[in-house]
């Protein structure tokens, strides 16, 4: 047949590629961040081990004021108790010394002066134990002749200057890997935005091509009523076209349907791993700084936001997909949901549902998002005290009973742009179901969901 004029034509090709192109650049964004994360791990380990090297250097210069220290005062003095300190520092040194050694050593710096450094510590310890056994054998003759106590103070200033510098290459390695955290830090905030962005523009392009194609059902309705009042001879012809379009509408949805809440799974599962490991990520960089970099009330609202931006990241996971109902099922999900949504609301809440095994992922997501929209209606319009959910199987499928004791309304004139009862008779159409609204002003809401299942009657006689 010739194509109809009267019948609109819509191409889901720009709508594929962008699509295909949205979750590309999320991907990439992904792999991007988990490899700032893995760069940022190995940078603020190497700042610790420059940071405890430090702290080794400072140790190490103790230990040899701890020799020099004990080794004068006990020529000066005779007095034994500064020999303890003194042997103390001579056990604990050497071991000290050499654990530096190997551990700047690894880092492999430009530091060569270990050479110096190893003969200048043999020569202090050597001068310490000549005046201490000068003297304990001699007395206070030995201050006499003690010279070595001149040459002591000389290696230990040329010690001291070695260590000092030692100090100053370990400070700029800080300095380095402190630079090299910041350009991290920005880039990270760099692909949190992006993938911000480009999360939204996905949700944006599925809800555009969701109502470019109930703009085109409308549009596809009124051609064929058009085409009924003018041409009568071809009423046989387009009543099949039109049911074979609703077919494919129909079919069409409810592939869409399954579409968007894999996506939501997908997305949901991409915000909580990878902008939550974002936000933990630049938690661990402010937990890096140094006590003192930042001041207080800075740091504190720093905290305050990446803990905000972590819970967040949770939220809108949550809504999303809720993780409850692949975990624990329909029940737990829907009692966790009414929980968070109704909290404030003063409303006593019962969830009842039984034979929840017999729903198969759709339906239960389905009947998940028809009551999520009916409490949000009972939240905003109905003024009620009681919310209830019941559900289970019966003879001929799966019934879900959803009743509140609120103002009521008349179904018949519902007004108009009321788009959360239209919303739940589309979901209820798209799982095969039946949606039944009882209410009355004054009297509350009830709305009765029939579910076929095709099983549901063998299963009954089993």
């Amino acid at each position: 047949m010739p194509p109809d004029p009267h019948h609109p034509r819509t191409s889901l090709l720009p709508a594929l590629l962008a699509l295909a192109a949205a979750i590309a650049l999320i991907l990439a964004i992904a792999a991007g961040t988990q490899l700032s994360f893995v760069r940022l791990n190995a940078l603020t380990d190497a700042r610790a081990q420059a940071r405890d090297l430090r702290l080794d250097i400072a140790r190490t210069l103790s230990l040899l004021k701890d020799v020099e220290t004990g080794a004068r005062g006990y020529a000066l003095s005779g007095r034994e108790e500064y020999l303890e300190p003194y042997r103390w520092a001579v056990r604990e040194l050497p071991a000290a010394y050499a654990a530096l050694k190997r551990a700047v050593q690894r880092q492999a710096l430009p530091f060569s002066g270990w050479t110096s450094l190893d003969t200048l510590m043999e020569r202090r310890l050597d001068a310490a134990r000549q005046i201490v056994v000068r003297r304990h054998a001699r007395g206070v003759e030995a201050l006499q002749t003690l010279d070595t106590l001149h040459e002591g103070r000389q290696a230990m200033e040329e010690l001291r200057a070695g260590f000092a510098r030692l100090d100053l290459l370990q400070a700029a390695h800080i300095d380095e890997q402190d630079a090299r955290l910041r350009a991290l830090r920005s880039r990270a905030l760099i692909l949190t935005w992006t993938a911000t962005g480009t999360s939204t523009l996905l949700m944006l392009a599925c809800t555009g091509l969701m109502l470019h194609e109930r703009r085109a059902r409308i549009r596809l309705a009124g051609a064929l009523q058009d085409a009924n009042r003018t041409l009568e001879v071809r009423v046989t012809e387009r009543t099949r076209a039109l049911a074979e379009a609703r077919d494919r509408i129909g079919d069409y949805a409810v592939r869409l349907e399954r579409s968007v809440e894999d996506e939501r799974r997908r997305m949901a599962r991409e915000v909580h791993d990878q902008i939550g490991q974002v936000f933990t990520g630049l938690r661990m960089i402010l937990r890096g700084v140094p006590a003192g970099a930042l001041a207080p009330e800075q740091e504190r609202l720093m905290q305050q936001a990446l803990d905000g931006g972590i819970a967040t990241a949770r939220r809108i996971a949550s809504e999303l997909r809720p993780p409850l109902l692949d975990d624990l099922g329909l029940q737990a999900a829907l009692q966790h949901m009414l929980n968070g949504l109704l909290a404030g609301a003063a409303l006593q809440v019962r969830v009842t549902l039984t034979d929840t095994d017999r729903l198969d992922d759709r339906q239960a997501i389905g009947l998940f998002r028809i009551v999520q929209e009916a409490a949000s209606n009972v939240l905003h319009h109905a003024q009620a005290s009681r919310f209830g959910v019941e559900g289970g199987r019966t003879a001929t499928g799966w019934r879900l009973l959803i009743s509140d004791d609120g103002g009521g309304f008349d179904p018949a004139r519902v007004r108009r742009g009321a788009l959360g009862l239209v919303g739940m008779r589309e979901r209820a159409e798209l799982l095969g179901a039946h949606l039944e609204i009882d209410s009355a002003p004054g009297l509350g809401t009830r709305l009765t969901l029939e579910l076929p299942l095709p099983d549901a009657a063998a299963q009954e006689r089993a």
